[in-house]
C-alpha cells in the first residue's frame, strides 16, 4: 500500500503529533479499512486537553495518543507493506 505524498514543507508535520496525524490520514485515505479508531479517540482527547487542561493532563494525553498511534500503525503494517512518500522542496 502506498500512502499519499506528505509534503514536509508543511510546518505542521514538523511536530511528532502533526506528523503522526498526517501519516494516519494518508494511510486511511489509501486504505479506508485500516483501523485507527483508538488513535482517533486519543487524538480527540488530546485536542480537548490542549485547550482546557493542565500541562500534566495534556502531556499524559499526548503520550496516550502517541502510544495509540504506534499500536494502530504496527497493526496496519503487519497487515500491509506500508510505503510513505515524503517530499521536501
Amino acid at each position: 500500500m502506498v500512502a499519499d505524498l506528505l509534503d514536509m514543507s508543511n510546518i505542521q508535520y514538523h511536530t511528532r503529533t502533526g506528523f503522526m496525524h498526517a501519516v494516519r490520514d494518508a494511510l486511511v485515505r489509501a486504505k479506508s479499512s485500516l483501523n485507527f479508531s483508538r488513535y482517533d479517540s486519543a487524538y480527540r482527547d488530546l485536542q480537548k486537553k490542549l485547550i482546557r487542561s493542565t500541562y500534566q493532563a495534556a502531556q499524559q494525553s499526548l503520550e496516550n495518543a502517541e502510544g495509540a498511534f504506534l499500536l494502530s500503525y504496527n497493526r496496519a503494517s503487519s497487515q500491509e507493506r506500508v510505503t510513505l512518500v515524503l517530499d521536501h522542496l
